[in-house]
């Protein structure tokens, strides 16, 4: 009889090895599963954390650009081209030529 109780117990241990490494490898799968994943979502916001830089660059430099229109726009020679190119604006004792067509 203890050579039945020894063959059972070894079945009983062989099947509880089994059932764990059967879990554990489920638990693998899964955590790669996972981790590819994560992977891709991490290149996907880097790319979309770049693409936002470039375009944050290129409004910042847009920004930078009009800041120095408005400041030209403001000085004394732009507003007499202006008024002389726009609306035909002369000083007094001005006299402006302009050629045949």
């Amino acid at each position: 009889m203890a050579g039945r109780r020894r063959k059972k117990k070894s079945f009983s241990n062989f099947l509880g090895m089994v059932t764990i490494a059967g879990v554990v490898l489920i638990l693998l799968a899964v955590i790669t599963t996972k981790t590819n994943s994560l992977r891709l979502k991490d290149a996907e916001v880097a790319a979309r954390e770049e693409s936002y830089q470039a375009e944050y660059d290129r409004e910042i430099e847009r920004a930078e650009k009009l800041e120095e229109e408005r400041i030209r726009v403001q000085t004394r020679q732009y507003i007499e081209e202006m008024a002389k190119s726009r609306l035909g604006l002369v000083y007094p004792g001005e006299i402006i030529l302009q050629p045949r067509n």
